[in-house]
């Protein structure tokens, strides 16, 4: 037997006898301390990592499969858990924020000078210092298995999450039946709303092989990070690395879709790495969208062409002073038929820095702009165009004294908008309207919590929160606004039930398009901005849900994780629109009430090969003329079979239920229908192995396999079957 084999097998001896020992203990002496350590690099959990406790000098090691069991005596929450392997960089973590039974991952150590890089992103990561709230999360791995080119397909297994629109207009998420421009979306820490009629992010110029992770955060009370947002967040991050390598990926499928994706990482020298990813695409969607179209057949145009191109660019610098950043983005879509040219341009530009004692500031820069040209004879054409712009400053710092914790982010936005509607042919030039506006806010918010415990209760905790923010706006508006939520945690051997409540008031500042438009002007000037804006939208909200998780040490079943939650949001002051057109109406009188239930349960590691999930969501609209095409109730199945040796596969079914919406057809005239409930089937299979130093990942995949979900104007589900390779170094 070899030294390393023998020296598993020891550890697993010992850990077995230390675990007999603590849990022949009362209950009231100790609290449990339960993961695993993800080996990044064999894939294979760790053995032998040291964990220990900074402070109290307590430890242990782990097992061959990369458990811990750590006893602690007494109460002690001001302590650090640390862990360190041979060839890994340490991890640490709050003793109060470590939560039981959760995944340690170690990042390889980069031996260049005997130093190690670290990497300070993730502990400015507002989300987690947010008020106790629902939430979904995807890895990098999962993402990789799912293998979607549209980064719409990810959203059909999450709970309450729904995507509209289509490859013309872009795609936009709702959350819990909220309005797209309701929803804040944030690539790695920027706001990337745009200030386009509604203020919704275009969910379409973030390519899917490019994310980390993805993280859905649900309901309004988010002071940090959800200004405006009375549906939720999503928080994407990108990949980002500091080894060399790259990858080259290729995916054909239906539609005449060609995909080409490139993703290098470099060192440049000692504690400097750049990232680049980039991307081409082409398809021809072959469908028309013309909004009289909404429940009837389709225009066939075989003549339409899309391309697309993404370019991500980071650049890292680390030093004793924490982490300097610097990145570049770009969105390029071009849309071509007929008589018809829609051109779009995003560009981001940021710099950030990140400090080792919770320190961080961001400086971005987000720049839009739409070209459409529609030739409707030879010699006349009608020219379309808005271009935004807008610059973000935000500075964050976190404290933390004893079992308190304060949050403090302030931002700037300075947000520029030119909008004009024109035709033009050989003899003159008419404009409809010719909007040039522009607006400044600032915000102060923060977060404080507060941990506690009681001494003859080791195995409950809990954390309450108070979040407040101030909203200034140029226009002379004035707002603060209270949130308020608390978080309970308990555990016993291998349950842990964790229940939250949150509860605050929202404001939503109307864009200065949808503030254009409702003045009916013909020509908006920069200075009428400042007098003539909308009055803010408001929304008062409530959560009351839980999680609960229980491990089990078992080869049939790793875990079950089980998640229940019932909210209820009121918005009110809301402004009137007209669907599928850029007019809103003269009215900012709307008022609704949203209440819904959702739940979702998910069984980890069957026989170590399968994971099944569940969902379930059911909505009460109050009216629903305010928030069309949103579906009361939705449910999907998800089933993952992943086998060690390379194989994997995704089946997923989801079900959409009956909608309704209102509409002017051609004649001008108000109409309301029923959409009916439309459910399908998403699968998908892949083979990863290695070839040398080289990984290849062969895919097969198939989106609304049985083509029975339909269209309606805002989401277009059509069958799309693809095959992709991806060389990775």
């Amino acid at each position: 037997m070899s030294s390393y084999r023998l020296k598993k097998y020891l550890y697993s001896y010992l850990n077995f006898i230390l675990f007999v020992l603590i849990y022949a203990m009362p209950a009231a002496l100790h609290a449990q301390l339960y993961g695993r350590i993800i080996d990044g690099i064999t894939k294979e959990p760790l053995a032998g990592a040291n964990i220990f406790l900074v402070l109290n000098h307590l430890g242990t090691v782990s097992n061959n499969e990369g458990r811990f069991v750590l006893s602690i005596k007494g109460k002690i929450t001001s302590d650090t858990l640390a862990v360190t392997y041979l060839g890994y960089d340490e991890y640490r973590i709050s003793l109060p924020d470590y939560e039981n039974y959760s995944e340690i991952p170690l990042q390889p150590k980069n031996l260049t000078l005997n130093e190690t890089i670290q990497i300070y992103a993730e502990r400015m990561d507002l989300a987690r210092q947010e008020i106790p709230h629902s939430k979904y999360e995807l890895d990098a791995k999962e993402l990789q298995r799912y293998g979607a080119s549209e980064i719409s397909d990810l959203f059909k297994k999450m709970p309450s999450v729904r995507i509209e629109g289509n490859d013309l207009d872009g795609r936009f998420l709702q959350i819990r039946g909220s309005d797209a421009g309701e929803v804040n979306v944030y690539l790695d820490g920027i706001l990337i709303n745009d200030l386009s009629y509604d203020n919704a992010a275009d969910l379409s110029m973030i390519p899917t092989e490019s994310i980390y992770k993805l993280e859905v955060m649900k309901g309004a009370s988010l002071p940090l990070v959800g200004n405006g947002a009375f549906g939720g967040v999503v928080n994407i991050i990108s990949k980002k690395q500091i080894d060399p390598g790259f990858l080259f990926k290729t995916k054909y499928g239906d539609f005449d879709t060609r995909q080409y994706m490139a993703e290098v990482s470099i060192p440049l020298y000692h504690k400097v790495y750049i990232n680049y990813f980039g991307q081409f695409s082409e398809m021809r969607p072959t469908i028309e969208y013309f909004p009289g179209e909404q429940f009837t057949n389709k225009t066939k145009n075989y003549n339409i062409d899309v391309n697309k191109q993404n370019h991500n660019i980071t650049l890292d610098f680390y030093n004793d002073l924490g982490q300097f950043s610097a990145k570049f983005f770009t969105y390029l879509f071009d849309y071509e038929k007929p008589s018809w040219i829609n051109n779009r341009e995003n560009y981001l530009f940021a710099l950030a820095y990140n400090s080792q004692n919770d320190f961080s500031v961001l400086v971005s820069n987000l720049y839009s702009n739409c070209d459409i040209t529609r030739y409707t004879v030879e010699s006349t054409r009608y020219l379309s165009e808005y271009e935004t712009q807008r610059l973000n400053i935000k500075i964050s710092k976190k404290f933390n004294y004893q079992s308190a914790g304060i949050q403090f982010v302030s931002e700037y936005f300075h947000d520029e908008l030119e909008d004009f509607s024109k035709i033009k042919d050989v003899e003159r030039t008419r404009t409809y309207y010719h909007a040039n506006l522009y607006n400044n806010r600032a915000s102060m918010a923060g977060v404080f919590s507060f941990n506690d415990a009681y001494d003859s209760l080791g195995n409950v905790s809990w954390k309450t929160f108070l979040g407040l923010r101030g909203d200034v706006v140029a226009s002379g508006e004035k707002d603060l606004t209270v949130y308020s939520g608390a978080q309970l945690k308990w555990h016993r051997n291998n349950w842990i039930l964790e229940p939250h409540i949150n509860f605050g008031k929202n404001v939503r500042y109307p864009s200065l398009l949808e503030s254009a438009y409702m003045q009916d002007l013909v020509t908006y000037t920069s200075s009428d901005t400042t007098i003539r804006l909308l009055k803010p939208e408001y929304n008062n909200s409530f959560e009351i849900g839980s999680d609960l998780n229980y491990n089990f040490i078992s080869n049939f079943l790793r875990a079950i994780k089980f998640n229940l939650v019932y909210f209820s949001g009121t918005s009110y002051n809301k402004i009137l629109k007209r669907p599928f057109g850029d007019a809103i109406a003269q009215s900012q009188i709307g008022r609704n009430t949203t209440k819904g239930i959702e739940g979702s349960v998910k069984f980890e590691n069957i026989y170590s090969r399968f994971n099944f999930t569940a969902s379930y969501i059911n909505l009460d609209i109050e009216d629903r003329l305010l928030y069309e095409y949103k579906p009361e109730e939705n449910y999907n199945f998800q089933l993952e079979y992943i086998q060690s040796k390379g194989l994997y596969c995704t089946l997923i079914y989801f079900f959409d239920g009956k909608s309704y919406a209102w509409y002017y057809d051609n004649e001008n005239n108000l109409l309301t229908d029923e959409i009916k409930a439309c459910w399908d089937i998403d699968a998908s299979i892949g083979y990863i192995f290695n070839l040398f130093r080289l990984e290849l990942n062969l895919h097969l995949a198939g989106y609304n396999l049985l083509d029975n979900s339909g269209y309606d104007y805002f989401y277009l589900k059509k069958r799309n079957l693809q095959a992709g390779l991806s060389i990775k170094y």
